[in-house]
């Protein structure tokens, strides 16, 4: 049995719309997955981010994703 991973990170809209949301391509190679994150840096740091970014990735993107693990460093917005 195989499996890929993606690798998936998300800023605020301070960000901007080339860095808000970037992924890597899906892949069981180690060495892919160190290269993607190699060329992410960290940016922006206005409170909450936007998460909502990658739920819309996976659900109009990737729709036949298995499983989903989200690791944050801060809240995501909120509709308010």
């Amino acid at each position: 049995m195989s499996f890929e991973i993606q690798i998936a990170t998300y800023r605020n809209y301070s960000s901007g719309t080339e860095k808000i949301f970037e992924s890597s391509p899906f892949s069981n190679k180690a060495n892919d997955l160190i290269n993607f994150l190699k060329g992410i840096k960290a940016q922006g740091g206005q409170v909450n981010e936007a998460i909502e970014t990658l739920f819309h990735h996976i659900l109009y993107t990737e729709p036949d994703i298995g499983q989903l693990i989200v690791i944050g460093d801060a809240i995501g917005n909120s509709y308010d």
